[in-house]
């Protein structure tokens, strides 16, 4: 006589649990100019109990997203954009790693030039050795190159590349 084992599986219907919310706040309204770092903050919520873990990507005029930091416990993220003017698109996807299930956020930034009344500008840095030099654009063709000093220093000054 043959014996087979059967496995009785219960199914419970309505407990499907709904995908997580999530919102996003940047610390700073946009536009900021140039060299802005931006603190953004996650916030979500979930029927379920797991942990909500975040993902923060940024696409740059309308381009493609690029993750900046991948799924992370830490809701908050010093976002520094890029170094030039553009339009930027922040995303955060709130997942619950128990379900697995996503939810997105976009926010709309936009950086903007530091460059006032079509002349050149430094500005210091939260590093004491670097500054952050803008400048209008040069005509096509043309460079330019910067000659810099620190204040008080009798010894002949430092050059950029003027390429």
């Amino acid at each position: 006589m043959e014996h087979r084992t059967f496995l009785t599986f219960v199914f419970a219907s309505g407990l499907a649990w709904a995908a997580p919310k999530v919102g996003i706040s940047p610390n700073v309204a946009s536009p900021q100019p140039v060299g802005t770092i931006v603190g953004l903050s996650a916030h979500a919520t979930d029927e379920g109990k797991a942990m909500l873990v975040y993902r923060f990507s940024v696409s740059e005029d309308g381009g493609p997203f690029r993750i900046v930091r991948d799924f992370s416990q830490a809701g908050n993220f010093p976002w520094r954009p890029s170094l030039y003017e553009h339009e930027a698109r922040v995303r955060v996807t709130a997942r619950n790693n128990d379900t697995k299930q996503t939810a997105d956020a976009e926010l709309p930034f936009q950086i903007t030039s530091r460059v006032k009344a079509g002349q050149p500008v430094a500005t210091p840095t939260a590093n004491p050795l670097v500054a952050l030099f803008s400048s209008p654009a040069c005509p096509q063709g043309q460079s330019f190159q910067v000659i810099f000093q620190r204040k008080g220093d009798a010894g002949e000054p430092f050059r950029t590349s003027a390429e």
